[in-house]
């Protein structure tokens, strides 16, 4: 059951015997996502910082939280699965993330230890996007890189924020799609869609 206003999440546990650690956040959604419920931990990553974990290594017992993961979808074909973010962008040959369009679907509230968006929850069943205007000038993108740092970019005329279930976006060019830091492909139409309580984390 995802989380309500004012809930406590999650649960204290004693630590599991078989508990695998994730290095980063696609290790984390891939093992997550593997079918086999062994009991998986975050070390590091961007869902680390979000869910304010600590070091799992010395400690009996831990928090057991329910986490949403998001599946990805390229030109209608399934691609990946997603526990932290969604980047979609230029290729690096046309301006990358400094030019056109930009959106960032964040499950997670960080991203490369950047404050993106404080106000989602990893476990409210929806994502929060966050999308640059193509009018954004470079100099107005190094802008907000650098209040990304302090979560002081919001609000600004040129970005627009909303919180969904499930997505979709057209491009007239294919934009690359980069999922929990890493590439997986490039697609004119991207689809999100989240799933609610998939997967059990401990922090």
């Amino acid at each position: 059951m995802t989380i309500s206003k004012g809930q406590n999440w999650g649960r204290e546990v004693a630590r599991p015997e078989t508990l695998r650690l994730a290095s980063d956040d696609a290790q984390l959604a891939a093992w997550l996502d593997d079918d086999t419920g062994q009991p998986t931990a975050a070390a590091a990553g961007d869902v680390f910082t979000t869910i304010g974990a600590r070091p799992v290594a010395e400690r009996d017992t831990l928090l057991a939280l329910p986490i949403d993961l998001v599946d990805v979808v390229l030109d209608e074909e399934c691609a990946a699965t997603a526990i932290a973010h969604v980047v979609v962008r230029r290729r690096w040959t046309a301006g990358g993330a400094w030019r056109g369009r930009v959106v960032a679907v964040m499950n997670a509230e960080y991203h490369r230890q950047r404050s993106v968006i404080a106000r989602g929850h990893p476990n409210d069943g929806r994502v929060e996007v966050v999308e640059a205007d193509p009018a954004l000038t470079v100099r107005q993108r190094s802008a907000v890189r650098r209040r990304l740092r302090s979560g002081t970019h919001l609000p600004h005329p040129l970005l627009s924020t909303r919180s969904v279930r499930s997505a979709s976006w057209q491009f007239e060019r294919p934009h690359v799609v980069v999922v929990d830091g890493r590439v997986i492909g490039s697609a004119r139409r991207v689809d999100i869609c989240v799933r609610a309580d998939a997967a059990l984390v401990y922090g």
